[in-house]
């Protein structure tokens, strides 16, 4: 079994992907243990497909399917697919440094927690330059989550999360949401499992390239966190 594996859903990231991916595997590399890396391609209607297939190798396995499903339905094959005793998802455009995993995987591997967290509200929003309107709706969208969750976090979408193998086996196969609101479905399978749940401060950049469309997204999430909700009680 590889200690960890990188799995990271992409949509349409043909300009990026083959400079960021090379960096993923480069500093991998530079962490001493087995690794594998799990590009999930959701249906991608540029050359993203081609370009990391042709990266494949001993290190990078590509899952694909030809329909866009939803980052969360992506992120769910890599996670039930990948074979490491730890496993990160993360995001392409690398908004969280790289320098952070070390961090994170120190933390399940001490026994710690089931899972870690990205927190991006743990530092000043003005420092990550992101739009004021994303930042306080990330509040919002996060109180809310809480409540509907029962799970008492501050940053439930940081697309930034480490499981271990066995917390992967308890939630995945039981999660039903692929939109904006996957996150929180996730959490709260967790946190009503009795999984240990930690939040880890993340160094983290704010980057104008979103495919999310605020509104539509809001109002699907919206009706996924009373999904949530009843589906907790």
């Amino acid at each position: 079994m590889k200690e960890l594996s990188v799995i990271i859903p992409v949509y349409n990231e043909g300009k990026i992907i083959r400079r960021n991916l090379q960096a993923v595997d480069a500093y991998l590399q530079t962490l001493g243990f087995e690794y594998e890396i799990v590009i999930v391609n959701d249906g991608s209607s540029d050359d993203t497909l081609e370009q990391v297939t042709a990266m494949s190798g001993q290190h990078i396995g590509v899952i694909t399917y030809a329909e866009n499903k939803g980052k969360g339905f992506a992120v769910n094959r890599g996670m039930m697919a990948s074979q490491g005793r730890y496993r990160l998802f993360m995001d392409m455009d690398l908004s969280t440094e790289l320098t952070e995993i070390p961090k994170f995987l120190q933390c399940v591997r001490e026994g710690r927690c089931d899972i870690c967290v990205g927190n991006r509200h743990s530092v000043r929003l003005w420092a990550q330059k992101r739009p004021w309107y994303r930042a306080l709706l990330g509040k919002i969208f996060a109180f809310l989550s809480s409540v509907s969750s029962g799970c008492p976090l501050e940053d439930f979408t940081c697309g930034f999360k480490i499981f271990t193998a066995q917390a992967c086996d308890k939630v995945f196969p039981h999660q039903s949401i692929y939109n904006w609101a996957f996150d929180t479905e996730l959490l709260s399978i967790a946190h009503h499992a009795g999984l240990r749940i930690h939040q880890e401060p993340v160094a983290w950049h704010h980057h104008d390239n979103s495919k999310v469309r605020i509104g539509p997204a809001m109002m699907t999430s919206l009706m996924s966190l009373v999904k949530i909700y009843f589906n907790k009680r």
